[in-house]
């Protein structure tokens, strides 16, 4: 017989505390459910909620969450860092989850962040887009699986890394920003951002003092260090995702003979592109609002907090629109990542569109839609 001890969920931030000026900080233990069908669960993860158990971190999951709910094991397709919110996709059978891991190891997912990060070095919206392509690779004086460094983009250290980001609004010396990466290094984004002279407010790593996570981890934090994050964590939100998906076409029914990695992109790429979006979470929005009123640069006077939020997230969804209109869901084989179609041959074209057609024919015919 085995003997197990079910703890009530309200109580799950006391086993995996957080601490904010030396107290318990109380986290959110219920992931909002954005889309949900038979084959996927999209998900908004909350900051501190790990996407798996790992370590100590074994009860506040996003899969732990979900399976509880429907009884059954389910399939974590990517992660997020665990003080990292945002859109997660979960999968509800191996079929479905091998689908749309092969988009994620073949760049077919496109992926977008809202981040809060400091000004150092009195940036403005001029200074953007900024193009970040330093190569990330992990420390050798720090504890290597913590911090990672940066190298020359021409540098044979560290593995090739790049990072768009682009201006959203200010608010006095902090940055309202966008990233694009183009690439899924560890701490990718906050790494990029703080080479650049705008490290990520709450981050406790690449704030100028790595150490200061020592102390956060030893609770031995000092009035100083929680003046300098100023969130109990960094302030990076996964806002969206947008990737092919087809509930009714599944690369895993294809034929082995059939299943290589040309066929497979060709029949992902056919298949018409979702953007999942979560709203900016309760830990940022507060943030913002505790600062009173915002002096926007596109505004000469001060103006209501409200309001500028739901602006603030109308010019996130305008930036996706521009940024992610050019994304081509159609005989992207033909071409190069992002090139236009009219940058090729009307021959060439003709070849790429009857070679994807054929493909897309076979496929329709052996999973009979």
């Amino acid at each position: 017989q085995v003997k197990m001890t079910i703890f009530p969920t309200d109580c799950l931030y006391e086993l995996e505390y957080e601490h904010w000026f030396n107290e318990n900080l109380k986290i959110d233990t219920k992931p909002l459910t954005i889309h949900e069908d038979d084959q996927i669960i999209i998900t908004s993860k909350p900051p501190f909620m790990a996407t798996y158990p790992t370590g100590r971190h074994s009860f506040n999951c996003v899969t732990v969450h979900y399976e509880n709910i429907h009884k059954k094991p389910l399939h974590s397709i990517h992660r997020l860092d665990r003080e990292t919110s945002g859109t997660l996709i979960l999968g509800k059978n191996p079929t479905i989850s091998r689908s749309i891991s092969f988009c994620f190891e073949h760049n077919l997912v496109k992926k977008c962040y809202f981040l809060i990060a400091k000004n150092k070095l009195n940036l403005s919206a001029q200074s953007f887009p900024l193009t970040a392509e330093e190569r990330i690779g992990r420390s050798k004086d720090f504890f290597s699986r913590v911090l990672m460094n940066t190298f020359d983009k021409d540098s044979a250290e560290g593995k090739e890394a790049k990072t768009i980001f682009r201006f959203i609004d200010q608010i006095d010396n902090y940055l309202l920003l966008l990233a694009y990466p183009h690439t899924g290094r560890q701490h990718q984004i906050r790494v990029h951002a703080a080479a650049h002279g705008f490290p990520l407010i709450g981050d406790k790593i690449y704030n100028g003092d790595p150490n200061l996570f020592i102390r956060y981890k030893d609770k031995v934090t000092t009035e100083q260090d929680y003046e300098e994050l100023e969130l109990p964590r960094h302030a990076l939100h996964a806002i969206a995702l947008n990737f092919p998906y087809d509930p009714n076409i599944n690369i895993a029914q294809l034929p082995v003979n059939e299943r290589n990695s040309k066929n497979i992109k060709s029949i992902m790429n056919n298949t018409k592109r979702t953007i999942f979006t979560t709203p900016i979470p309760n830990d940022l929005r507060e943030w913002i609002k505790s600062k009173n009123k915002i002096k926007s640069k596109n505004h000469s006077v001060d103006i209501d907090i409200d309001f500028d939020i739901k602006q603030l997230e109308d010019k996130i969804k305008d930036d996706m629109d521009l940024i992610w209109s050019n994304i081509s869901s159609r005989y992207p084989d033909a071409f190069p990542e992002g090139a236009p179609y009219e940058y090729f041959t009307e021959e060439q074209a003709k070849e790429a569109v009857d070679f994807s057609e054929k493909i897309l024919i076979k496929v329709r015919e052996h999973f009979k839609v």
